[in-house]
């Protein structure tokens, strides 16, 4: 069903009022009747792309509001315009972006080392090689506590009102834990996981945004990972990918577990974070 636009010409108005933060503003309204829609972020949505990029008496769209609820798919909407002497630093864009980022440790149970070091014996005979496993009691290798560092990047990003639409919202909701599928922000295909996002209204200098803060993990990509006891060709492990041995005896040496078979796991679904409209290249 098409959704069809009415504006009610005679309930328009311009007049001198105070917007959010700023000292002399002025702001106008108009009225319309979006019919057609069944829901109301589609009416939203449908009046914002038909006003995308207009002014009203020299002013710009500062918001879009649901003033009645008609029938079952027609919607009364008041579009604001307006104009603030608001200073962005000497500029009225939209406030800029900010990227920061964090590192902090957690505690992981880890049952192999990178590499023993030394070893040493009570019994006149040499210490058994159990390759790098850890804490081993009976055959069983129980490990130990190690920290390992955690990385995150946040970006805190503005979108205009009139570029804030279903489907943008839609893919942002519905692509948590999912990798960079092409190079961001200086990290190769892999490194970076998108693990949430915080999204609210903000209004800034009496003009309303959509503010979202994006978090990401970030894990390296390894072309040479290190496993002791490995005497395959070299492993290669893309940041968010899983690694996991089958360890076993090999040969004559029945004494202690090696590591046999690797094997590299995808298990996050990819995606090119340029299609948030994040600059990829920053």
């Amino acid at each position: 069903m098409a959704i069809d636009f009415q504006q009610l010409w005679e309930e328009d108005g311009l007049q001198a009022q105070p917007l959010r933060d700023s000292i002399n503003s002025v702001s106008a309204t108009q009225h319309w009747v979006v019919s057609g829609a069944p829901t109301e972020v589609e009416a939203l949505d449908a009046l914002r792309a038909k006003l995308y990029g207009a002014s009203y008496s020299g002013l710009e769209l500062q918001s879009l509001q649901i003033a009645e609820h008609l029938s079952i798919d027609t919607w009364k909407i008041d579009a604001v315009y307006g104009q603030s002497s608001f200073d962005f630093s000497g500029s009225e864009e939209t406030p800029a972006e900010v990227t920061t980022y964090s590192l902090s440790n957690t505690t992981i149970n880890q049952t192999h080392s990178l590499k023993t070091v030394r070893s040493y014996s009570s019994t006149g005979s040499a210490a058994r090689n159990h390759h790098g496993a850890m804490n081993v009691e009976g055959g069983q290798i129980n490990g130990m506590d190690i920290n390992v560092s955690t990385a995150t990047m946040n970006i805190s990003h503005y979108y205009p009102i009139a570029a804030w639409t279903t489907n943008l919202r839609n893919r942002i909701l519905l692509t948590g834990n999912t990798v960079n599928s092409h190079r961001f922000r200086g990290f190769y295909p892999g490194e970076l996981l998108f693990t949430g996002a915080n999204i609210s209204p903000e209004n800034v200098g009496g003009r309303d945004y959509i503010h979202v803060d994006f978090q990401f993990a970030i894990s390296p990509n390894d072309s040479n990972v290190e496993l002791h006891g490995w005497t395959g060709p070299t492993i290669q492990k893309e940041g968010w990918n899983v690694m996991w041995v089958d360890w076993g005896r090999h040969g004559n040496d029945d004494s202690s577990l090696k590591p046999l078979f690797v094997y590299i796991e995808k298990v996050y679904k990819s995606f090119n974070f340029a299609e948030y409209g994040l600059d990829p290249n920053k």
